[in-house]
């Protein structure tokens, strides 16, 4: 009679187990898919386009940032942006050359 008992403990605690490792597999796949991060409720989407700009004399990073700025950034992070974007290692610009410019929509 102690076998059939001990037997039927082991199958139950197997079923109980399965049971908990698939609730923790879909709680998994459930956090993953709807986590606010993965949806971007936190973060605006925004699709970005990006425009060839002329130079104009007088011109700076500063000016042509603020002639373009998205209203939820920083001018100075914009500014990096078009840094990295013209792969420019200073703010230096001169007049008649060309500027990619990303515009935020």
């Amino acid at each position: 009679m102690k076998t059939n008992k001990r037997s039927a403990n082991t199958a139950f605690g197997r079923r109980a187990l399965s049971v908990l490792i698939m609730a923790a597999f879909i709680i998994l796949v459930w956090l993953i898919m709807f986590h606010p991060a993965a949806a971007g409720s936190n973060a605006r989407e925004e699709s970005v386009q990006y425009v060839s700009l002329q130079i104009e004399e007088g011109d700076t990073l500063w000016s042509i940032a603020e002639q373009h700025l998205p209203a939820s950034m920083d001018v100075t992070h914009y500014i990096d942006q078009i840094r990295a974007v013209n792969h420019m290692h200073t703010d230096t610009i001169i007049a008649s050359r060309y500027l990619i410019i990303p515009v935020y929509a």
